[in-house]
């Protein structure tokens, strides 16, 4: 048995080692981009879903990967508590630091950085999942998310309606400019390694 048939045996796919031309690379795309078109936006609402479970099941994450080009100056992986998370803006990761200063200082038992996936069964189209930014657990063990955003397109309240809807126990705290306006120049001093957000 040469190299290249054990290769193959010992891939799924048979094609490890091998790389795909071009025209065959061009003829594959144009075929999945027919099949999807064929598919109804329930089929392809469904099959959206399907991919985001399996992701999460398989990487624990829907988040980039480390060091892709999506990171930029706002987002990125940090370190706040001990733990390396991927923050999506400044304000996301200044308000983590916040949460891991309440926790320090015993105002809070502990707080978990998009723990949870909210998925919205019953819908069909549009928003089927929410991922909260953050869960804080008070000091009596009770819980509530948090939302960081500065600006709330339509389908970010969507998603909020959504989740208040199909989620009506859970308690849900927006925190916005008008937060960072009021406690940055504050918490700038009070919390090492605070990034300053021009507003």
């Amino acid at each position: 048995m040469n190299k290249h048939t054990l290769l193959c045996l010992f891939h799924s796919k048979g094609m490890l080692g091998k790389t795909h031309s071009k025209e065959y690379c061009n003829e594959i795309s144009i075929r999945t981009k027919k099949q999807w078109n064929a598919l109804t936006d329930e089929e392809k609402s469904e099959r959206t879903l399907k991919q985001m479970k399996s992701k999460l099941k398989s990487q624990g994450t829907l988040l980039p990967k480390k060091g892709g080009a999506d990171v930029s100056w706002k987002q990125g992986w940090r370190t706040i508590g001990e733990k390396e998370k991927y923050y999506r803006s400044r304000w996301e990761a200044n308000y983590a630091r916040f949460l891991e200063f309440l926790k320090k200082n015993g105002e809070i038992q502990n707080w978990e950085h998009e723990p949870q996936t909210f998925w919205f069964e019953e819908i069909k189209r549009g928003c089927r999942s929410y991922l909260p930014d953050f869960k804080v657990t008070k000091k009596d063990g009770s819980h509530y998310w948090i939302e960081v955003k500065g600006y709330y397109d339509e389908r970010s309240l969507t998603k909020i309606k959504r989740f208040k809807k199909y989620y009506p126990k859970e308690i849900l705290e927006l925190i916005d400019l008008k937060w960072f306006k009021e406690n940055s120049k504050r918490l700038i001093g009070l919390i090492e390694g605070w990034e300053i957000s021009r507003f």
